[in-house]
């Protein structure tokens, strides 16, 4: 079963174009960061730098979720 994802503090899963709009919600309110949690207990966040990080738990060192390709 593929992991599923919500916004940290709310127990219900949004597709991928529902965490878009949520996350453009909280830029326009002026909040450049946001948590997901994970349905396998990892966490997801992003920064006002554009860093995703994906954390296997909270204070966890991180890997990066998205590698940049060549010329990025």
């Amino acid at each position: 079963m593929a992991e599923t994802w919500a916004f940290a503090g709310d127990d219900t899963a949004v597709t991928p174009l529902e965490a878009v709009a949520g996350l453009r919600c909280g830029i326009a309110a002026g909040c450049l960061g946001a948590w997901f949690t994970g349905s396998a207990g990892r966490l997801l966040t992003d920064t006002e730098r554009a860093v995703v990080m994906l954390l296997d738990a909270d204070g966890g060192p991180g890997g990066h979720a998205v590698t940049p390709g060549p010329g990025v």
